[in-house]
């Protein structure tokens, strides 16, 4: 999680700018090319939320499946309208489950897995 007047979040925003935000003060997920969250030179006045920092993320599916598990609802911008991914959200509540069901397994079987 970076705060948005972090150097390191201007960094990423230049980088990556196909990705998307979680802009935790309004709970809503962006793309990195929307003017709502562009970087702040200073900390917010009112910091709301816990926290009110931002989420990155190359794909949005990562940053819906956060949403859904912490605020039960996805929330988009109307600005910048990002596309939903149903499918990358599926697979995040599928790995999940898998290892909610057998962490030990999934566990032994990642530290076999060659890199």
């Amino acid at each position: 999680m970076l705060k948005r007047n972090d150097p390191a979040y201007a960094t990423w925003l230049t980088d990556n700018p196909n990705g998307f935000v979680l802009l935790e003060r309004t709970f809503e997920i962006h793309r990195a090319s929307c003017p709502s969250v562009r970087p702040r030179r200073s900390p917010e006045r009112r910091p709301s939320n816990p926290g009110g920092g931002v989420s990155c993320s190359r794909g949005i599916a990562p940053l819906e499946y956060a949403q859904v598990q912490f605020e039960g609802a996805v929330h988009y911008c109307k600005r910048c309208k990002p596309e939903p991914d149903p499918v990358g959200v599926g697979m995040h509540f599928e790995y999940a489950a898998k290892m909610r069901a057998h962490p030990a397994e999934e566990r032994a079987r990642k530290a076999t897995q060659s890199p």
